[in-house]
């Protein structure tokens, strides 16, 4: 057993390393959302983001002068397995503390194993198993959010098995794997060992690797909310080009190896051109002067398409990144003081580019810093992109593994991963492929359910996960058409999930995204049991957060609506108003709702009930006390100004603990 063991070590590390990668983005994921979501329930800074001084915890590693022993190791390594079990168990506050746990102990895991390598030719093959055991771990990251509808399926209800299932597997298989490792020990510097620095820039740019992948790659839904193009196609491309890569590095390994300095520096500056280029080309050019707004966004361009494509087909290039910095760190063998200095300024470089992402859409409740973020998406990815590539312009290669012969075949069990990523793409497309169609709505109807809902980035009152009681409760209502605010949650902020996707896709109903998030908004949807049409964002003027208007026409029998949702920013500030009247000036037969942000009792509603009417007071003129609201604190909205023979039969607000507002239900009937 043990010599069968020792034989396949390579085999189990890449299912061991698949496994824990998938882990490791799955507890940053949800330490970050965590943090984000105790600063949802104010409008400042919150008390608990004192908890990413996990990111900094590597730092007192720095004092031990010897590696970690192979049974600390395993301690380290099964404690975060335990930790990601556990995980779904807990409310908000434990999720930051357990997943920030987490997240420190990996970045203390991965030097103490690096340490673990025998020699050179071991390390040249780790490296190759590090890589495709990453790129095993974003494929798995996104067909588990496939098969959530935009949520990772693994830490959700009734198929947390899964997640419960692969750390079951991984503690067994980190028990086998560090019982196979040698005792590390200290060890001296020779000639050929890296720098301190040179091993700190290797450090900060692997982990930004992780970051880069965290960003988009583990959910490609960022993508397209990025972009507007649809998800589908985005999904399938993504695991069509890593599965082609996994091929071409498994079994035609020399390929990848022969790649020179120079030629692996250019395809770096090719996906960090791409990758700039999708977020420049989505992005919209803010003016400062009022006078601009409200302007309608750009249409989409092929140009846009291009972009994307580009950049997720040279994407397989941090794959590659990461196996030759692998490779230099266990073949180049710095001293353990050095490594653990370059994982504790990696974790500082992560820290400080996820609070830069964040930064760009909640921008206006940072003080000082905050609004130079804001415009700057494009900025942050650049950075991480051009870091990544740092290593290769300034650490040059030193031959060292030229004369390997193929070893990647002669290795027993490494014609298994490529095959194993080949199965894990091919289940990818399966499942982006087989998304049922939305069943036509009843095309004689006499009546219309309308709902606007502040869904809080899908969490409830008591900033707990709540998108599935949020749900449930949009079921009971039946509506129509649904317009959401809050809503765009697609991004590393909010966990990566697609809030807009999962509720599409558990009503049956045609969606709209509205505003891209490379433009900072904090979301708004449109989603409808009848088809979308014409459908476009509207920009108004904005001196703090970025807000938008969507607008689209939807046909009900013979009755064509046209359908807009807005959300104001904070007081809803008269001159945005302004502009959503604008653009709703010359629309017949036009229904207005959203988070507006403003009470009755305001100039803001005076000026919008003079050319529109309260649906709320059309039904309750003489007022309504027994809905669970103060009719004068109301501040979401639906107006409407109605062709002759459409009448308001009914309008509901549903206050309840899914949400931190309630919904609003109006009913249409003709």
């Amino acid at each position: 057993m043990e010599k069968y063991l020792s034989k396949n070590v390579g085999t189990i590390q890449f299912f061991l390393f698949s496994i824990l990668w998938l882990f490791f983005f799955q507890l940053v994921s949800e330490f970050v959302e965590a943090i984000y979501a105790f600063g949802l329930m104010g409008t400042g800074i919150p008390v608990e983001i004192a908890f990413v001084g996990y990111f900094l915890l590597p730092f007192l590693f720095l004092i031990l002068k010897r590696p970690l022993g192979r049974w600390a190791l395993l301690l380290i390594g099964e404690a975060i397995v335990i930790i990601r079990a556990g995980l779904p168990l807990l409310n908000t506050r434990g999720r930051l503390m357990v997943a920030g746990l987490g997240v420190f102990l990996f970045f203390v895991f991965i030097p103490s194993f690096f340490l673990q390598v025998k020699d050179k030719k071991t390390g040249s093959e780790y490296a190759k198993t590090f890589s495709a055991s990453l790129m095993a771990s974003v494929l798995l990251s996104v067909l588990f959010r496939s098969l959530g509808a935009g949520y990772d399926i693994s830490l959700q209800g009734g198929s947390q098995w899964i997640g419960l299932s692969l750390a079951l597997i991984a503690g067994l298989l980190l028990f086998v794997t560090v019982k196979e490792t040698n005792e590390a020990t200290s060890q001296e510097e020779d000639e050929s060992a890296l720098s301190l620095g040179k091993t700190i820039l290797l450090g900060i740019a692997l982990i930004g690797s992780l970051l880069l992948l965290s960003f988009a790659f583990t959910a490609p839904y960022v993508m397209a909310r990025w972009t507007g193009e649809n998800h589908e196609r985005i999904i399938i491309f993504q695991a069509l080009v890593f599965a082609l890569f996994a091929l071409v590095a498994g079994f035609r390994s020399q390929w990848i190896k022969n790649i020179k300095q120079w030629g692996l520096l250019l395809w770096n500056a090719l996906f960090t051109v791409a990758l700039t280029a999708t977020m420049l080309l989505n992005q919209e050019m803010f003016s400062k002067n009022e006078n601009a707004y409200p302007f309608t966004a750009r249409p989409q361009s092929s140009l846009q398409a291009i972009a994307l494509y580009a950049m997720i087909l040279l994407s397989p290039v941090l794959f590659v990144n990461v196996m030759r910095m692998v490779k230099t760190l266990s073949t180049r063998r710095p001293t353990p003081r050095a490594l653990m200095a370059g994982v504790s300024f990696g974790s500082l470089y992560f820290l400080i580019m996820v609070l830069a992402h964040a930064f760009t859409s909640v921008y206006d409740y940072m003080p000082v810093v905050g609004p130079f973020f804001r415009d700057k998406y494009w900025l942050i990815h650049l950075v991480a992109a051009l870091v990544v590539a740092l290593p290769f312009m300034l650490i040059k290669e030193n031959g060292e593994g030229e004369s390997e012969k193929q070893e990647v075949l002669e290795e027993p069990g490494n014609s298994l991963r490529p095959l194993v990523l080949l199965a894990l793409s091919l289940a990818i497309v399966v499942t982006a492929a087989l998304v049922p169609p939305i069943k036509a709505a009843p095309p004689s109807a006499r009546s219309l359910n309308i709902v606007t809902y502040n869904i809080q980035h899908g969490h409830n009152d008591a900033g707990e996960k709540g998108f599935k009681e949020q749900l449930e409760r949009i079921r009971e209502l039946d509506p129509d058409i649904l317009g959401l605010q809050e809503s765009d949650v697609a991004k590393m902020g909010t966990g990566n999930a697609d809030l807009v996707k999962y509720f599409a896709s558990g009503l049956n109903m045609h969606a709209y995204y509205g505003p891209k998030t490379v433009n900072g908004t904090f979301g708004i949807a449109l989603l409808s049991k009848y088809p979308i049409e014409d459908a476009k964002t509207h920009y108004m003027y904005s001196i703090g957060e970025q807000t938008a208007t969507i607008e689209a026409k939807i046909t009900v029998g013979e009755q064509v609506f046209n359908v807009f949702v807005t959300h104001l920013g904070n007081k809803g500030p008269i001159f945005q108003q302004e502009n959503v009247l604008e653009i709703v000036r010359n629309r017949e037969n036009v229904i207005l709702m959203g988070d507006m942000n403003f009470r009755p009792p305001t100039e803001q509603y005076r000026i919008t009930t003079a050319v529109m009417d309260d649906a709320w007071l059309v039904r309750w003129p003489g007022g309504n006390e027994d809905q669970g609201i103060d009719p004068e604190r109301r501040i979401d909205h639906i107006f409407v100004r109605l062709n002759g023979g459409i009448e308001v039969a009914d309008v509901t607000y549903l206050p309840g603990p899914e949400s931190d507002h309630p919904a609003m239900m109006a009913v249409l009937s003709w």
